[in-house]
């Protein structure tokens, strides 16, 4: 597991690893290979390499805002979210010494970041436009 890291001082601190008691709502652990497999399994409409591991139906449940007066934008778990006038889906976490997210557009192309430092509003976008711009340049 990579050691989750704080800027303090004009330096990286590392934070030991911890865990909470409502485990597993937060902490999950994977990597990014992993979890780029199941961003493109719900992109495929739950299917992934020709196998179907999650019904279509249930793909678009996750998508579909639940409550649409309160968050017109929120499903289970998955939510959309434009970036430079484009539509993704997908999920954002952040904890001390981490920062993630991984989303997909309509198209099917996507990206999955997972930091091992907090990133401030800035540093997020900036990752994802260049990992957009190197995918679409492919």
């Amino acid at each position: 597991l990579a050691v989750p890291y704080e800027w303090r001082w004009g330096e990286w601190e590392p934070y030991e690893h911890y865990g909470y008691p409502d485990y597993p709502d937060v902490n999950l652990r994977t990597g990014a290979e992993q979890l780029a497999r199941f961003l493109s399994m719900h992109a495929g409409g739950g299917s992934y390499q020709g196998t179907q591991i999650v019904s279509e139906a249930s793909v678009e449940e996750m998508n579909t805002a639940q409550y649409p007066d309160l968050d017109p934008e929120q499903g289970l778990i998955w939510y959309g979210w434009k970036l430079d006038g484009e539509t993704y889906l997908g999920h954002n976490g952040s904890d001390y010494g981490s920062s993630t997210e991984m989303g997909v557009r309509s198209d099917g192309l996507g990206f999955v970041i997972l930091m091992n430092g907090e990133g401030d509003g800035s540093i997020l976008p900036s990752i994802e436009r260049a990992m957009i711009e190197a995918a679409e340049g492919l």
